[in-house]
């Protein structure tokens, strides 16, 4: 009888974890944290209320994403580093 006493509030936690990011991927927010490569924006609506959710690209780290994203193919061979054990 106890394990399942336990297991009461983790499922009532998953459903209300899941219900929660639908309904912020239903209104076209964010679900998740703040990713790299972007930064809050501020904004606020005609009341004042500032507007959650809002993402911005942050220029500095896009360009660290292009870089990990386009590989090594768009480097000249010159640009490629030594590989171990070669001079």
């Amino acid at each position: 009888m106890r394990p399942g006493i336990q297991a009461l509030p983790v499922e009532q936690m998953r459903y209300r974890t899941r219900k929660g990011v639908r309904t912020a991927t239903r209104k076209a927010e964010i679900a998740g944290g703040l990713s790299y490569g972007y930064r809050l924006k501020a904004e606020y609506d005609a009341s004042g209320n500032r507007i959650r959710g809002l993402r911005e690209i942050d220029g500095d780290a896009a360009e660290v994403n292009d870089e990990a994203y386009r590989g090594p193919d768009h480097l000249q061979p010159a640009q490629f580093p030594p590989e171990s054990g070669q001079a």
